[in-house]
């Protein structure tokens, strides 16, 4: 029982410390998603820093669309050719694909099976 009691108790600390991120949530200014296209916009991707901080999924979109950036999609990265062998060399030695956000062109769908970085 007196077990019980702890692991319980590091349960609750473990979700009140959870739950505590979110104070402060609501007064963002705007609602904000956890969409790919927000995420990569908050951690900087380099196709994204051109366009307005505070926009919205849909106005990052359109934004990048306005700026001759063009549509943007996320998946493979292509390499110049198109075949998908931009691939980079792990320090196991082995050949690992990246997944990001691009041009329309330049990605395509993520192959089922594949390993990515």
């Amino acid at each position: 029982m007196k077990f019980l009691a702890i692991a319980l108790a590091i349960v609750l600390v473990g979700a009140l410390i959870t739950v505590s991120t979110f104070f402060g949530y609501m007064r963002l200014g705007r609602r904000v998603t956890m969409s790919p296209v927000e995420i990569a916009k908050a951690f900087g991707a380099p196709l994204l820093e051109e366009l307005g901080s505070n926009e919205s999924v849909d106005g990052l979109l359109r934004a990048s669309e306005r700026s001759g950036v063009g549509k943007l999609r996320y998946g493979e990265l292509l390499d110049g050719d198109g075949s998908g062998n931009d691939e980079e060399t792990g320090s196991d030695g082995l050949h690992q694909r990246r997944l990001q956000f691009d041009k329309v062109g330049n990605v395509r769908k993520p192959q089922a099976g594949a390993g990515y970085i």
